[in-house]
């Protein structure tokens, strides 16, 4: 499946070129390793020797320095608010125009001041700069723009597709043989828990444990049992299963533009015979005079012609072959090297040494695959949906999808977990404490039995009442007798949608305050908000927010509220505010 619709075509061209990538800096800095690499390679004389080479390395730096320097005034001046506003296409060329002016002088200037043998004067090299930048800024401007538009259609296409994916997953079946694999390996977890306790009850009480008086040594071993159960097993499970994570669809690596560019565009002989007379035409007529360097240059001009335009005729008859038949133009196009080499030989010996046919080779490359991917502005856009062109793998769509599923369900178990598992352990501890304190063995043989139900069925199936209210009722239920519930629901809060979301809030601002607040009363409160979301406000009169490291409880309050929640101290207690989006 090619890269979807293109947004490009709904965006004038100013919006392109004076918006967010205008002399931004990632183009900044691409476009000064390639000015090193032009400058490196158009100088025959900084192979000389290393403090040469060093001077002329040093010369760019500073160059690109101060093109830098200019790009920053401009950034908090002029082109400031070009996200918003963008600034007028000119002004852009104008601006790239400038910065090649600058590299090119400080570049001449240098050059003359440190006493280096150079190609080319500081006027033709400010002149060829300026023509350079003019031409390399808005294009690259462009594909920096056309980039960041094709990484989210693509990116929202493959959103889709996994939409689409997890619409056929979410079947009954499907999810609930996910979830009994969850249920079950929780449950494995928590086995030998049980086994414990029972093996503890048996032996204290004899064959018939909840017929018989335990004493109550034996209920603060059960006690403390249950607890680190909750510490030690319950928690470790629950944040290894909040912390499953779905796969992501791999990104297209930097390098396939290259590749794309090989498999996809026709040669750009315009383009690249203009930067081949720009980048080479100044110095074969200072090296060889007048009618040699025009000879020599048109000559170049009439080759790069007849290879390009005989291989893009090539291409289009055999579009199969057309990743051959381009590395074969490139190939072809090594003739103009040799040509070069041998009347630069002839002319001036010792001109065309084998450093410089290298870097002749890689640049001349590199020359191609840019004019070839960015050269056409006649279909600016078609020319770049090709560059990244891109098909998405309906295998790896597929899953992307289970895994996402099982890391929603994963999620979901181990907010159960957190909540109501490790709520329910801990209530039966706190309840047994408080029975063996008062001596209520009744309430005692009670809170065991809760214990065994809990570990025999760690997570059953998910049960959730009508309405909000009813919810809130049976989250507090759970800690009937610990402590004194005030509820107050507006009868129109919320949606059926909303039920799970606000009980499961309700229980962590519960269990929050009593296990770790010691609160003996809690207030609660929920209304309905104009825009349909649901503010829950949990006050208890415990000892305050303790400000510990931030767990599972933490995670979810910010997933259900989309980070819309607060926990402020009380005078007496704390407040816990949290608004579940409609």
């Amino acid at each position: 499946m090619p890269v979807g619709p293109d947004p490009l075509l709904t965006r004038t061209l100013r919006e392109r070129l004076g918006g967010r990538w205008a002399i931004a800096w990632q183009s900044y800095l691409i476009t000064a390793g390639l000015g090193l690499i032009a400058l490196l390679a158009g100088e025959e004389h900084f192979r000389s020797s290393t403090s040469v080479a060093l001077s002329w390395v040093m010369l760019s730096l500073a160059s690109s320095a101060a093109v830098g320097i200019l790009l920053l005034v401009l950034n908090a001046t002029v082109f400031r608010n070009r996200r918003v506003t963008p600034v007028p296409i000119w002004l852009v060329v104008a601006v790239d125009a400038l910065c090649g002016v600058i590299f090119g002088l400080v570049v001449g200037l240098g050059a003359t001041l440190l006493g280096l043998d150079t190609n080319l004067g500081t006027l033709e090299r400010v002149v060829l700069d300026a023509v350079y930048g003019a031409w390399w800024g808005p294009t690259f401007t462009y594909f920096l723009d056309y980039r960041e538009q094709a990484v989210t259609v693509r990116r929202e296409l493959i959103a889709a597709s996994v939409q689409t994916e997890l619409a056929a997953l979410q079947q009954v079946e499907v999810v609930e043989r996910l979830r009994q694999e969850l249920r079950d390996e929780v449950g494995q977890e928590l086995s030998p828990v049980r086994t414990r306790v029972e093996a503890h009850l048996a032996e204290s009480a004899g064959a018939v444990a909840f017929e018989t008086h335990v004493g109550t040594a034996d209920v603060q071993e059960v006690s403390d049992l249950l607890r680190g159960t909750a510490e030690s097993s319950v928690r470790p499970l629950s944040k290894r299963l909040w912390n499953e994570s779905s796969e992501r669809y791999p990104r297209t690596p930097w390098w396939s533009l290259a590749v794309n560019i090989v498999r996809y565009q026709p040669f750009r002989p315009i383009m690249y015979a203009a930067v081949d007379v720009l980048g080479t035409g100044f110095v074969q007529v200072r090296l060889f005079g007048l009618a040699r360097g025009i000879f020599l240059t048109s000559a170049m001009v009439l080759l790069i012609f007849l290879v390009m335009l005989s291989a893009n005729a090539v291409m289009r008859a055999f579009p199969r072959w057309h990743t051959a038949i381009f590395i074969g133009g490139i190939v072809a196009l090594q003739i103009t090297l040799v040509v070069r080499v041998h009347f630069r030989e002839l002319w001036l010996p010792g001109s065309a040494p084998l450093g410089w046919q290298v870097t002749q080779l890689v640049v001349g490359t590199l020359v191609v695959l840019i004019t070839s991917g960015f050269g056409a502005w006649s279909d600016k856009s078609a020319e770049l949906r090709a560059n990244f062109r891109a098909d998405i793998r309906q295998d790896q769509v597929e899953s992307i999808a289970r895994s996402r599923q099982v890391a929603e369900l994963a999620r979901e178990t181990a907010q159960l977990l957190h909540g109501t598992v490790q709520t329910r352990l801990v209530s039966c501890a706190m309840a047994l404490d408080k029975a063996s304190a008062t001596g209520d063995q009744a309430a005692v043989n009670s809170a065991l039995q809760e214990v065994l139900v809990v570990l025999a069925e760690p997570m059953p199936q998910p049960t959730y009442v009508g309405t909000i209210a009813e919810e809130v009722e049976r989250k507090a239920a759970l800690w009937e007798g610990l402590c004194e519930f005030t509820v107050r629901v507006d009868d129109t809060a919320g949606s059926q949608a909303s039920v799970m979301a606000v009980g499961r809030v309700v229980e962590e601002a519960i269990s929050n305050a009593i296990r770790h607040g010691g609160a003996s009363h809690i207030d609660i409160s929920v209304a309905s908000e104009s825009d349909g979301s649901v503010r829950v406000v949990v006050d208890d009169d415990g000892r305050g927010p303790g400000g510990g490291v931030p767990g599972i409880g933490t995670a979810y309050l910010q997933q259900a509220s989309a980070g819309r929640w607060s926990l402020k101290p009380l005078p007496r207690g704390s407040r816990l505010e949290v608004l579940v989006p409609a």
